[in-house]
């Protein structure tokens, strides 16, 4: 991560992206606290840490599959998005190491760790940190203080969990492996795959998703006449024909359990 400051604008009020609606309403107020910090999250770990808890809340609780990617493009850009998926994969291992393997609980009413949707209580005095979250909050200072994102991500490249004489759980080093060599373990390199495909399947969607738009928005006289006759027209003609042909015999495919 640079340390120079990444500063977070809002696009223009009609943005190239179509903005989901929060399921819980409330857009304007989740998107200054998002913003706000985001901003902070630019110098500090404990900042970048709680920006990223809230993130996950609101991309795990306040949007529909496959929408956070939009939403954050739509209200901060495409610059910004990147930024924001780097804050919250760093969370997420942080998270991980402390012994939190699924997140969506953690963020639903009930939750024996009130976080919420905001992980604010790392910036909160001590005296004024909520019991309940007081090991959670030792245990992530305990990981981030002091470290850069740089070092962090190398460390948890190489890092594999312990468990303690007392029971406690702590991360430490794996012997025998290089910089650059792997050292996740077994689950944690799932996890990553399991990112992947996901971050994949999303670009895919976003892909398919703008070509669809692109044909309504194109498929009309005013656009279409001036290209007629051109090389441009008879390969986009040529290609969506074999696009068309495709689907209609990968529909009939998946239709009977092919190509799993």
């Amino acid at each position: 991560m640079s340390s120079k400051a990444v500063s977070l604008e809002f696009v223009p009020a009609v943005p190239v992206i179509k903005i989901p609606t929060l399921i819980g309403g409330n857009d304007e107020a989740v998107k200054k606290q998002f913003g706000d910090l985001f901003a902070d999250a630019q110098s500090g770990m404990r900042r970048v840490i709680t920006f990223g808890i809230f993130a996950l809340g609101v991309k795990l609780t306040q949007l529909k599959h496959s929408q956070f990617g939009d939403w954050v493009k739509g209200n901060f850009g495409e610059s910004a998005y990147r930024t924001v998926r780097s804050h919250m994969q760093l969370t997420e291992s942080t998270l991980e190491a402390c012994g939190i393997k699924q997140l969506k609980p953690i963020f639903q009413n009930g939750s024996a760790l009130p976080i919420s949707k905001c992980g604010d209580f790392l910036m909160l005095p001590e005296a004024k940190v909520p019991e309940p979250l007081k090991p959670l909050r030792e245990k992530i200072c305990n990981i981030v203080d002091g470290k850069s994102a740089r070092a962090l991500f190398t460390e948890f490249k190489q890092a594999e969990e312990e468990i303690t004489a007392d029971g406690a759980s702590r991360m430490k080093k794996r012997r025998g492996r290089l910089p650059g060599q792997g050292g996740a373990t077994a689950a944690q390199r799932e996890a990553a795959r399991l990112r992947a495909e996901q971050e994949a399947l999303e670009e895919l969607k976003r892909e398919y998703s703008g070509t669809t738009k692109w044909c309504d928005a194109n498929a009309n006289d005013k656009k279409a006449k001036p290209l007629f006759g051109t090389k441009e027209w008879d390969r986009l003609e040529e290609s969506l024909n074999s696009m068309a042909t495709y689907m209609k015999r990968a529909k009939e495919r998946f239709a009977k359990g092919g190509a799993q």
